[in-house]
């Protein structure tokens, strides 16, 4: 179960126990109605913690850009859920009814769901809700249901701020692992930063290699086409030297051939 991503919802004990006796100060003033209650008709004593748990920052940081009467850009994450906090009791501001309407709109589906429930129903949800870790929508739903008996808000309420403190130490912890999951993190980019240099420099010596490969390559295959031209040129020559011969060896034989004729007409003509 993780509930990280709840603020604080309150400050210490001492906080919570007063802000425990004014809710139930209002539950005595105000019994639940028919209706489902509005923001502001709820105890000024759940406002930490509805805004804290059931609103992001970024959601608080949304809705106070609408009101330009005042500065809410400047203030810190702090100042501005006390901010809300103080608004949310008034009807009448304008971010209580922004709010108001975020939350409805957040979590209607959760409403909806709920519309119909028993007092046992109710009670199961939020067991189921805290057992899966997500609260905040069935916060506001119970919260503003108007079948929620009074002993379950007394639960819920204590569980919120149990849940705080869970998150407080939670939050701690996380803290401090990334504390050392930052310095890990140097760490590893400094080792990356090596390999990477490592590899950049074995790459390029394998390029110029690879490059030095190739121009000898190519020097070898310039060598291989020059000598081939000068074989197939030689083999020309070659050829024709071998024709002349066979030229010389047939005028050779026809001279012979000649001589032999001669000489057997000077014979006939000697016996005439």
């Amino acid at each position: 179960m993780s509930f990280e991503n709840y603020l604080p919802l309150v400050d210490s004990d001492q906080t919570a126990a007063l802000a425990d006796q004014e809710y139930r100060e209002h539950q005595a003033r105000f019994p639940k109605q028919k209706r489902r209650d509005r923001l502001w008709e709820l105890p000024k004593a759940v406002y930490c913690s509805v805004i804290g748990t059931c609103v992001t920052l970024e959601e608080l940081r949304k809705i106070s850009q609408k009101d330009k009467s005042h500065n809410y850009e400047s203030l810190c994450d702090y100042e501005l859920h006390k901010a809300f906090v103080s608004a949310a009791r008034n009807k009448r501001n304008s971010l209580a009814r922004d709010l108001q309407r975020l939350l409805e709109k957040k979590f209607q589906i959760i409403i909806r769901r709920f519309r119909d429930y028993s007092a046992g129903m109710l009670d199961d949800a939020w067991e189921e809700a805290v057992a899966a870790g997500d609260i905040s929508g069935t916060y506001w739903a119970l919260l503003t249901h108007p079948s929620t008996p009074n002993d379950l808000l007394d639960r819920i309420f204590g569980d919120i701020h149990m849940l705080s403190h869970i998150s407080g130490a939670s939050l701690r912890t996380d803290v401090r692992q990334i504390g050392r999951l930052t310095s890990r993190v140097r760490t590893l980019e400094d080792e990356i930063k090596k390999v990477r240099s490592a590899s950049s420099n074995y790459t390029a010596k394998r390029v110029n290699e690879v490059n030095e490969t190739g121009r000898k390559l190519k020097f070898s295959q310039d060598i291989n086409r020059s000598l081939n031209e000068k074989l197939n040129r030689f083999e020309k020559r070659l050829n024709s030297g071998k024709y002349v011969q066979k030229e010389v060896d047939r005028l050779t034989r026809d001279l012979a051939v000649t001589r032999i004729q001669k000489e057997r007409l000077s014979v006939k003509l000697r016996i005439i």
